[in-house]
């Protein structure tokens, strides 16, 4: 059983804990908060830290979380000022398992790659590592670079 409270209302978010696991330190209660999101899809990419880019012409991370399982759509592309793309999510991948798989698109200074590009959030993270190939490849630090793709886990 779910017993929530409504702590604070943001623009994009709301913050509400679960009073059945409230914790009594020192005579007072304490509650662990988490986001909720509205029904559906949320493009999440304003509150992401993104590394990878100096500027950009589509910038989608659309995330939707049913229970413990979210679900992740980007598309992030403009021009590239490092040779490594990472995008952070608001809830830590589970401790016991890394989630990824191929990318739908990857290009890299101005070049669309033949072979798949890969995604990858390791255990207990919450950060999404792209790369160019399913070698772990880097990419060119300049010109277009574009990482487009989908992928669930399990949040911790």
């Amino acid at each position: 059983t779910w017993n929530l409270v409504v702590l604070k209302v943001g623009t994009s978010a709301v913050s509400v804990v679960d009073t059945s696991s409230a914790q009594t330190v020192g005579g007072v209660k304490t509650f662990t908060s988490q986001p909720v999101f509205p029904d559906g899809w949320v493009n999440y990419f304003a509150s992401s830290t993104v590394v990878g880019w100096s500027s950009f012409t589509d910038s989608y991370i659309f995330i939707k979380r049913v229970g413990k399982t979210i679900f992740v759509c980007f598309d992030l592309a403009g021009t590239s000022n490092s040779t490594s793309a990472t995008f952070t999510l608001p809830w830590s991948n589970a401790s016991l398992i890394g989630c990824g798989g191929a990318m739908l698109t990857t290009i890299d200074n101005n070049v669309t790659q033949t072979s798949p590009g890969r995604c990858y959030i390791s255990p207990s993270s919450s950060t999404v590592n792209c790369n160019i190939n399913m070698s772990i490849g880097t990419f060119t630090n300049s010109g277009t670079k574009r990482v487009m793709g989908q992928f669930w886990y399990e949040s911790a």
